[in-house]
């Protein structure tokens, strides 16, 4: 997975009117669904990924959290993604918990944002990337 693949997939879930079977078809059919408010696990197509959830909102029902395991030596750096979505910001964390980093892409500012939890095994690829989509009633006017 590539910084640019990392940019277009937040310019897809920012999409307005995104639907769980649009998601599906572009990142990977469901293997399991587990009932909101708990993820579905998907089979990830995305090249480089090695496991991809998608939780929906439990009263509309649309697609809000998209999160993808990139494949180890693969994944992006900080440093990578910093060159496409922008300057991030430190994410809070918990004691132990690996760092994090929040990205609001150029022009998606408000739509989308882009999460990525550092991997254990190095400093700076990314061990998870998670895109949160503002769903149309919660966004600030």
């Amino acid at each position: 997975m590539t910084p640019g693949d990392v940019l277009d997939l937040a310019r897809f879930v920012a999409k307005d009117g995104l639907t769980v079977d649009e998601v599906i078809a572009r990142v990977g059919p469901v293997t399991e669904d587990h009932g909101v408010p708990l993820p579905m696990d998907l089979e990830p197509s995305l090249t480089g990924t090695r496991e991809a959830r998608l939780w929906t909102h439990p009263d509309s029902g649309e697609p809000y959290l998209l999160e993808v395991t990139p494949e180890p030596g693969v994944a992006p750096t900080v440093a990578g993604l910093e060159s496409v979505l922008g300057r991030p910001r430190p994410a809070r964390r918990s004691f132990g918990e690996p760092e994090s980093w929040v990205f609001e892409p150029s022009g998606l500012e408000g739509r989308v944002s882009v999460t990525v939890r550092v991997a254990s095994d190095g400093p700076t690829s990314a061990g998870t990337i998670t895109w949160c989509r503002e769903l149309a009633g919660t966004r600030a006017r």
